[in-house]
């Protein structure tokens, strides 16, 4: 029995004695922070090695299928337009994933640089960086369902951009406003310019185009689509980079468009470009998955602040045991997010650093509380 202040008094719990006297010992209390950090090497370093680019050509028509890892790089850059004006057209099939992943993104020798076709859950989401790296982003509610065919364009004016789901026009954004270099750069499809967020499912078509498209382009373009499986003759040849996935094997897809910039299917998957600690602004996701991690991010470090406290109190030797074993869980964390740095799969990512030392604050005062239950008790003595 322990008695508190106040007069409360609280039972020890079955096998709390035992467990006091096992982390007392220092050999018992390091083991435990090892076997956490083991756990922890595996949770935030697998597979540690390179994975296969898996992006491979469909069999039964022209077109490339999309699996948990993929991506497809322009081997040059498509030149910019001064008014900036463009149009995308986009024949998918979505097939699950993440909750946010990349369909086709534009990129600089410094990231992101013009507009990107993103999926959320079930949405079209529309980015284009503003001002520090910091996106602008639209959403088109229900356009990427799993397994459904839909043929997506984009066309960016002076006067907004707007969206069409199948020739027909579902939104237009006046905000977003065409600017130059909004389709130039480099190009990644299925992957974004920075992180790992790959899209699965199936692409029979992308054409880019250096001018906005009317609405009646739009439908007829859309209609030749489907019935030849690409623009009709007068956009194809105004076309600036045009894809029809019809080579059926090999690495690289042709350009039928008027760059020649053809794109290229790595053998091992990678990131476009590394990041180290991105900041949490451009880290930060609307989908439940993102607040998913934050929680398992803090609970699975308070174990280890907990069991490094115990450690550091079983040395008998350490002064500020709880401001060390912050400290030991943020530089266990950094440790972590700068390995990951160079791991295809892996986001460097400073929210991360952030809440895995929070959660081994709060592992440490937990440990502090419990150790002075266990003073109270007679089963442990004060370092």
């Amino acid at each position: 029995m322990v008695k508190l202040r106040g007069g409360r008094s609280f039972p020890l719990v079955p096998g709390e004695r035992l467990l006091a006297r096992l982390l007392h010992h220092p050999h018992v209390a390091g083991s435990v922070c090892l076997l956490i950090l083991c756990c922890f090497a595996v949770a935030g370093l697998w597979p540690f090695r390179q994975i296969p680019n898996e992006v491979t050509w469909l069999s039964n028509r022209p077109g490339v299928h999309f699996g948990k890892h993929g991506i497809i790089l322009s081997a040059g850059a498509l030149p910019a337009v001064g008014s900036g004006d463009c149009s995308i057209e986009m024949w998918v099939r979505p097939a699950g994933g993440e909750e946010s992943s990349t369909l086709l993104a534009f990129y600089g020798p410094g990231g992101g640089t013009g507009i990107s076709l993103q999926r959320s859950l079930t949405d079209l989401r529309l980015d284009r960086e503003i001002a520090g790296g910091r996106p602008d982003k639209a959403y088109i509610g229900d356009v990427l369902l799993d397994g459904k065919l839909v043929f997506v364009t984009v066309v960016s004016s002076a006067h907004g951009t707007a969206v069409y789901l199948d020739g027909a026009l579902v939104r237009k954004v006046s905000r977003l406003r065409s600017r130059s270099g909004d389709c130039s750069g480099s190009l990644g499809v299925g992957h974004p310019a920075r992180g790992h967020t790959s899209w699965q499912g199936e692409i029979y078509g992308l054409a880019i185009h250096h001018h906005e498209l009317t609405p009646a382009q739009v439908q007829s373009s859309y209609r030749s689509w489907l019935t030849t499986g690409r623009p009709d003759d007068r956009n194809s040849e105004k076309a600036a980079a045009l894809y029809l996935f019809n080579e059926k094997g090999g690495s690289a897809v042709r350009d039928h468009g008027r760059a020649g910039v053809r794109l290229t299917i790595p053998e091992l998957y990678s990131n476009i470009q590394r990041t180290w600690l991105e900041s949490p602004r451009l880290a930060y996701e609307s989908g439940w998955g993102y607040f998913d991690d934050i929680v398992i991010n803090i609970g699975g470090f308070i174990p280890f602040g907990f069991a490094l406290s115990a450690f550091l109190a079983s040395i008998g030797r350490v002064h500020r045991v709880r401001a060390w074993a912050i400290f030991g869980g943020l530089c266990v964390s950094l440790a972590i997010e700068t390995l990951q740095v160079y791991l295809p799969t892996r986001n460097s990512d400073l929210t991360d650093v952030l809440t895995n030392t929070l959660g081994a604050s709060l592992g440490a005062a937990i440990y502090a509380l419990w150790r002075r239950r266990m003073i109270q008790a007679g089963v442990a003595t004060r370092v």
